[in-house]
């Protein structure tokens, strides 16, 4: 089918055949809410995007094959923040205010057949503004703490322990606690994010993106707590034994 996909394409069809071209849309300056019955050429010239492009990254979208998770209990502290930075965060940040806004409008279509989705829309940008909040804590002070501690335990960096800053893994880590509550929340609200076939497409698109991202947040946490932070750890206590030394406290 993937073949026959082109510019005179119904933007709904388009969006059966895989929910994520909705993301693919958004990012290409699209509202589908406004055009879920054109063609794919007709709402590109409404939005006045290129439709060249926007095929392309359609096309691109579909054939996409999800890489596997290296082994990251391999890689340095830095190499796994970069990898976060350019992954997770990024993806988040794009995701976030797409979803927040697809709730907004799933609300005013169809808050008749959907009540939940208004509760849902509340503390949906409770979650986003304190995850966005989150991410912005880890780029500023968890990961360069987390740098600054892997480049003090080098050989012959012995003297960069004294320079650490007074912070631990450990009190840095409980924010996840409370992101993971705010998940719950959205969770018991639409009941493990299910559907019907027989649902408006909009709100089968909204759940599935709502999964997505409790996934995409899942893997996250996982790698920061189970791999990152525990090699992190692992530093404070070189760091801790390198103090004790320095101060003669041995």
């Amino acid at each position: 089918m993937e073949n026959a996909i082109n510019n005179e394409s119904l933007v709904r069809d388009l969006l059966e055949l895989d929910y994520k071209i909705a993301a693919v849309l958004f990012q290409s300056g699209i509202d589908f809410f406004k055009c879920t019955d054109m063609r794919l050429s007709a709402a590109c010239e409404r939005f006045r995007v290129d439709p060249v492009r926007t095929l392309l990254r359609i096309q691109h979208c579909l054939q996409e094959i999800p890489e596997p998770n290296p082994d990251f209990s391999k890689f340095s502290c830095g190499h796994i923040i970069l990898y976060l930075i350019h992954t997770h965060h990024a993806h988040s940040r794009v995701t976030l205010p797409m979803i927040h806004y697809h709730i907004k409008k799933v609300e005013q279509m169809y808050v008749g057949e959907f009540p939940h989705v208004m509760m849902l829309n509340t503390f949906f940008d409770k979650f986003r503004t304190d995850f966005i909040y989150h991410l912005r804590q880890e780029e500023e002070v968890v990961f360069p703490y987390i740098h600054q501690l892997e480049d003090a335990v080098m050989p012959g960096n012995q003297g960069k322990v004294l320079e650490l800053p007074d912070l631990s893994i450990s009190s840095l880590n409980a924010r996840h606690i409370s992101d993971h509550e705010d998940i719950e929340d959205i969770i018991r609200l639409t009941n493990h994010f299910r559907f019907d076939a027989s649902d408006p497409l909009p709100y089968r698109i909204l759940m599935q993106e709502l999964k997505d991202l409790y996934h995409n947040l899942n893997q996250h946490s996982d790698l920061e707590e189970k791999v990152l932070f525990l090699k992190a750890e692992a530093m404070e206590k070189i760091a801790s034994d390198i103090m004790r030394k320095l101060l003669g406290l041995n």
